[in-house]
């Protein structure tokens, strides 16, 4: 069985580790995974423009999960396999990852009305996501950082 590369094994920790948070300060501690100039992409989109919210910068992305997030406590599972490119990026300082993951998100809250459907609510369910992260290091002994993530709900 082929090791492991780097940039998986560093991705599975933080989605460990994303997937632990509870509080403000566990996201906080997420900052170490993104560059200062990451963007990432909201899963939901916007329910008044439908658009998926953009947060920029490693600090927009990080206030915005310390103070949205431990009221819903999102979870993210990736299936296997992940595309990884480049293939072997234990020698690269660029590089991207692309699958789909099941993503559960309002797990201590009801679900929430649903603006486009009166009397009804949004669904608290788990639902299958695509995502693509792209990652960079100043060399190959460096951690991997986020430079821009985006998961996208699969209708």
């Amino acid at each position: 069985m082929a090791q492991q590369s780097q940039l998986l094994t560093q991705f599975f920790a933080s989605v460990d580790e994303f997937n632990n948070c509870k509080s403000a300060a566990d996201y906080r501690n997420l900052a170490k995974y993104y560059d200062p100039d990451a963007q990432l992409h909201e899963v939901d989109p916007d329910p008044k423009t439908g658009v998926r919210p953009r947060h920029d910068g490693r600090h927009g992305i990080i206030t915005y999960l310390a103070k949205t997030q431990p009221a819903r406590l999102p979870r993210f599972w990736p299936a296997l396999p992940v595309t990884e490119t480049p293939a072997n990026s234990d020698t690269a300082t660029n590089a991207s990852l692309d699958g789909t993951a099941t993503y559960f998100d309002c797990t201590t809250n009801p679900p929430a009305p649903d603006p486009n459907h009166p009397g009804q609510l949004l669904s608290n369910q788990p639902f299958t996501i695509s995502f693509h992260f792209e990652f960079t290091r100043p060399t190959t002994a460096s951690d991997w950082l986020v430079t821009k993530g985006n998961g996208k709900k699969i209708l």
